[in-house]
């Protein structure tokens, strides 16, 4: 018996779950498709079916972005006295891979 189990978890978090292991292991998309990666998941539960690596990349990644963008929009609204200043930056380094970062300084720090 394995440690870790999606059947744990509801269905509707399978599809984050995967795209947060995604997203911080830096697993590239293709990987997702490979027949390893779905005896994975079928071994961890044999009901759960990975999205496609096409449905990773067009849809979840681009509507988790959103969804996190509109929480951070939410939740600084609501900090209007703090002051806030944004600075943001990005660029590239090997293997053509890019990089953002996003700086939030407040008056009162």
């Amino acid at each position: 018996m394995l440690p870790c189990s999606f059947s744990a978890l509801s269905p509707s978090l399978h599809p984050r779950f995967l795209l947060l292991r995604y997203f911080h292991s830096g697993v590239p998309p293709h990987v997702i498709d490979s027949a390893e990666f779905r005896v994975f998941c079928s071994t961890l539960n044999a009901n759960y079916k990975p999205p496609s690596a096409t449905t990773l990349s067009d849809r979840l990644i681009p509507n988790e972005r959103a969804r996190i963008i509109k929480e951070m929009v939410d939740h600084l609204k609501t900090e209007r006295d703090l002051h806030l200043t944004i600075t943001f930056d990005g660029g590239k380094i090997r293997k053509p891979k890019s990089f953002y970062t996003i700086h939030v300084t407040v008056g009162d720090r």
